[in-house]
């Protein structure tokens, strides 16, 4: 399909049965009273990620993601706590520490970030794969910026370094499978504890460089919600509200990470706290677009199971035969179109185009008068 000069549509729709059962909630708090080793997967170069005291309150531990030190790194991957479900929202919330550099004239760097990342994102893969590539497998190299697939909020705090789609800001930025949909300045550099301009938890100390006991304590929210709408608290304030996204559910991890470079900053996280709601139904995953067709995945929902045998693909107002195979959860459609008549022009995707999936009923459904979601998507 030529996607250039034209908007294309995928919509995929189906009938399911409604279930007994519905999507759950899953909820995690890391106090870091004890060493989280056994259940977080960390990695990076910061020598010290875990510190036993010095946290919120003192007497407890705290999250170095780095400390005023440069070309630190770290990654922390936090568990399934969804069994492999896709995740249709979750909340994170967490005490940060940021600021008090050494050298540059206080100036701090480079940032750290929040993401949900999907099941097969290059983070994922590196971890098990390859451990010393993790923190290159983010967005343009970055930690900061976050990962490339699902959802990632950044706080970047020196801007200059490029992106896969442009330049970055000093402040807050948000990417959705690998598109950067907000860049919103917090600009305001070593700004007091309740400045709400900057990342920063406290001025920078030259007596006392490098010392994270004069920066004090302030909470992050992160929320994204069913329809794919993002919430940023931070210090008190909101700093985005109910940001529409194009966020789509599937199956994936939560991931923290951050970095220094030539400048530094610390960098530390207390009391995260993370729900999640799962999908109680089948989702469908982004569509990927082909020069002459398209792919798309479909992710089972716990109880909630797909037979692909089912599947009927309408495209363009005809029913289509796609190529279908099931791993585990994961049903993959992939469908190219044949090729036309030589007199032809070579085929192309109208605009605006349209495939419907129709889905039926789970083997395990109990009810005969199923529902029809339907999903829209905008083909790259």
């Amino acid at each position: 399909m030529n996607s250039k000069n034209s908007f294309h549509r995928l919509v995929v729709a189906g009938s399911l049965a409604a279930l007994t059962a519905s999507a759950w909630a899953g909820n995690r708090t890391f106090n870091f009273d004890t060493d989280p080793s056994a259940e977080l997967q960390i990695f990076g170069n910061n020598p010290a990620v875990y510190v036993g005291t010095g946290g919120n309150p003192d007497t407890g531990g705290y999250i170095s993601i780095t400390d005023a030190v440069n070309s630190q790194n770290s990654s922390i991957i936090f568990p399934d706590i969804d069994g492999g479900v896709p995740v249709k929202a979750f909340t994170f919330s967490a005490d940060l520490r940021v600021g008090n550099a050494t050298g540059n004239d206080g100036r701090p760097a480079d940032g750290f970030a929040v993401s949900y990342a999907r099941s097969g994102d290059p983070v994922l893969v590196a971890a098990n794969e390859n451990p010393d590539g993790v923190g290159g497998a983010y967005a343009a190299g970055l930690p900061e910026a976050g990962t490339t697939t699902g959802i990632a909020i950044g706080f970047d705090v020196w801007s200059g370094n490029t992106l896969p789609d442009g330049g970055d800001i000093e402040g807050l930025i948000v990417r959705v499978d690998n598109v950067t949909v907000l860049r919103q300045a917090l600009s305001t550099r070593n700004g007091a504890c309740d400045d709400v301009n900057s990342i920063q938890t406290g001025p920078y100390n030259a007596d006392a460089a490098g010392d994270a006991s004069g920066l004090c304590w302030a909470k992050l929210e992160v929320g994204l919600a069913e329809d794919g709408k993002l919430t940023v608290s931070y210090k008190g304030r909101k700093v985005l509200d109910a940001f529409q996204t194009t966020f789509i559910p599937t199956p994936g991890r939560l991931v923290l990470s951050g970095r220094t470079g030539g400048a530094n900053q610390n960098q530390h996280v207390d009391n995260i706290v993370i729900t999640t709601v799962a999908a109680a139904l089948p989702t469908v995953g982004p569509i990927a677009a082909t020069p002459d067709g398209f792919s798309f995945v479909i992710d089972d929902a716990g109880a909630s199971v797909l037979n692909p045998s089912t599947l009927v693909v309408n495209f363009n107002g005809a029913v289509v035969t796609p190529t279908l195979s099931k791993t585990g959860s994961t049903t993959t459609v992939a469908y190219k179109a044949a090729p036309r008549s030589s007199r032809a022009p070579p085929t192309s995707c109208p605009s605006a185009s349209r495939t419907t999936a129709a889905m039926p009923a789970p083997a395990n459904a109990r009810s005969s008068r199923p529902p029809t979601p339907r999903w829209r998507r905008r083909m790259p």
